[in-house]
Parts: structure tokens; sequence; C-alpha cells
């Protein structure tokens, strides 16, 4: 096929248009076309390679911080520490500030420290509260109603001379008839109350007379004076023995306001070896407020103190719990012996509505 230059074209044709050529001559129109005229009727030639990479683009912002994960399994739990050197509880005190047990009804006592092994007992209606000291601070106590609380001791029936120090208060606003028991028992089984009681030496809030807790609004707050006087007691089976003459006083008050807790002190001692069924001579020492100082707020942790104080000669005594109580203590002694049970619980008796709340309950061996 020949090929000759195209004449010029009268007018371009349209971009679309198609240029004829007559394949026998090779003759085409007229008027000439231009090279980009030709290009774009039959369309673009090859792609060229692709173009060398262009420069890397700056960095762009950091993205969002992107939700937090799960949280892992909780860790293996840590060994336990090792206990002071010199100082153990169970060398010389059971303690209980009953700040560590759930609120509401409670049968067993298992926290504190001191104790034995087993468990101690609530019965009744026993119950955690929860009450409120004078600066706003709540605090826990045991509300015993209708019943008793037991517990024994970490070194057993061993000791000579023990101490009991209590901050307790009564829940009530007014006058009654009690009949309660403070000391020490045989066991948590057959307490105080008991009707096959093992054996119980202590303290009796005795009712002789009618009405021996005798509400007051007092000044600052309500409290309890005891008309009649608290007695020096032991009990078996379901005999309550009384030990006479020295066993109380008609001040002795307790708290009935929440703020204003009230110390209670007893102080036991037997000093002679002996075996369970040889008679001894039991010492026993008692304080407690008087009238003229129940309406001072007193703490849980100055009673903590006030146990790890002195220990004077004579049982019952101690001077800076004296100062603080504005009191005198209350001593008798008397034999006895056990032959029924040996002495290796705490015991509190409380068998009335109306509640004897215990805050903080110390008991110190001495020896």
């Amino acid at each position: 096929m020949k090929i000759t230059e195209l004449p010029a074209l009268a007018s371009p044709p349209a971009l679309t248009s198609v240029i004829p050529i007559d394949d026998a001559t090779g003759a085409g129109p007229t008027s000439k076309a231009t090279i980009q005229q030709i290009q774009t009727a039959i369309g673009p030639g090859m792609q060229g390679p692709p173009g060398a990479t262009g420069a890397t683009g700056a960095t762009g912002a950091a993205g969002a911080t992107g939700a937090t994960g799960a949280t892992g399994a909780t860790g293996a739990t840590g060994a336990t520490g090792s206990v002071a050197p010199g100082f153990n509880s169970v060398d010389g005190f059971a303690i209980d500030t009953f700040e560590e047990y759930a609120l509401g009804t409670i049968t067993s006592l298992d926290k504190g420290s001191g104790w034995a092994t087993a468990a101690g007992v609530a019965d009744g209606g026993s119950a955690i509260v929860s009450r409120t000291a004078l600066d706003g601070r709540n605090y826990q106590a045991l509300a015993i109603l209708n019943g008793q609380m037991g517990r024994k001791f970490g070194w057993g029936a061993n000791w000579n001379r023990i101490q009991i120090f209590a901050a307790i208060r009564i829940n009530n606003t007014a006058s009654f008839t009690g009949d309660g028991y403070v000391g020490i028992c045989s066991g948590t089984t057959n307490m105080v109350v008991s009707a096959t009681t093992a054996n119980f030496l202590g303290l009796r809030w005795e009712n002789t007379t009618g009405n021996n807790f005798n509400y007051n609004a007092g000044t600052k707050a309500a409290y309890y004076n005891q008309v009649t006087t608290p007695r020096f007691s032991t009990r078996r089976v379901n005999t309550t023995t009384d030990r006479t003459s020295g066993a109380g006083g008609t001040t002795r008050t307790i708290s009935a306001t929440e703020g204003y807790l009230t110390y209670f002190f007893l102080d036991i001692s037997r000093p002679l070896f002996a075996t369970a069924a040889t008679s001894v001579s039991y010492s026993q020492g008692f304080m407690m407020d008087v009238t003229a100082n129940v309406e001072f707020s007193k703490s849980k942790s100055t009673l903590f103190q006030l146990a790890m104080g002195e220990v004077a000669a004579t049982v019952g005594a101690n001077t800076t719990l004296q100062a603080v109580l504005a009191a005198t203590p209350t001593t008798h002694n008397y034999n006895f012996d056990e032959s029924t049970g040996a002495f290796d619980a705490i015991n509190f008796s409380w068998p009335f509505a109306n509640a004897f709340e215990i805050a903080a309950l110390i008991v110190r061996k001495v020896n």
C-alpha cells in the first residue's frame, strides 16, 4: 500500500471522525490533518514504562489509644509473713475487737488473735452490730441477746493469773432486772447458763431486789447504775454459789450510749500449782466505771494500752486503770477447784433482749 502525504483538510474532522484513504490509489481527503488529530482519531499509543518511585511521605500523626485490655488473672497469694521476734499474741494476749466480722447474726467467733484454734461460740440472738463513736467513726461490737458467748484461750488452762479487760455498754433506755455473768469456764459447750454447767468462776450481776439496773439519762450520756451489788460467784451443773462478802458496790455503772464505752476489769489469780481435784485459794479483783466517771468517753485503743501496762502485786489493783475509772478495786478470796472441768475459756452471759454489747475484749495471761 502506498502512503501519500495527506492534503490539508478544509476543516479538521471531529475527534471521533475516521479519515478515509483509498487502498488502490492511497489518496485521501484534500484537507490535511494534524498529527494530534490523527492520534486522537486512531486512539492513544502504547503505555510507557512506570515512572520512578516518589520520595517517602512524612510520617502521619499517631492514632488514638486503643481500649484497655481485660484484667489479668489474680496472682498467687504471697507467703505468710514472719511473726515479730520475741512476741506472739498467743504467748500472753487473747484479743478480739469484732471489727473483722460481717455485720449481722453470728454463731461462730473465729477472728482476733491469741485464741484457741477451735472457733468460739455466740448463741441466742447474738449479732455483730455497727455503732458510732463520738468523732463520727463507726465501730463494731458483739451484741449478746438472750444468750452467751464463750471462747477458749490459746494457752488453755495453763495459767496462774489472768486479767480480763472489756469495753462494754447496755443498749436499752429503761430500768430492768438483769442477771448476767462474766468470768471463766471449762470449754464452750456447757457454759454458765447451761442446765449442766461444767465449771464457772467469775462475777454475777444479781437480780435479788427488782430493777437492779437503774436507767439514768445523764448529762452527756445515758447510763445504768447497779442498784444491787455485783457478786463473785461460782457455778456447777445448775447450782450457782454466791461467794459472800466483798463482792462489789452499788456505784458501778455501765454506759447506755454508743459513743461512751465503759471499761470492765476482772483479775483472777490462783498462785498454787495443784491437781484438778485439789482445792486452792482463788483471788479475784474487779473494777468498772463509777457514776462520776461514766460520762467520759473511752476508746478501744486506750483499752489495749491499759491491758499492756503494769501488773500490781495485789490482785485487782492497777493504779493507771484506777485513775482512768476513778474507781477502787473490789477483791475477794475463796477456795475452789477444777474437778469438774479446767478453766480454759472466757464466758459472758446475758439472757435478756436488751443487748449487752462488747466492743473490745482482751484477756491477758500474766503467768
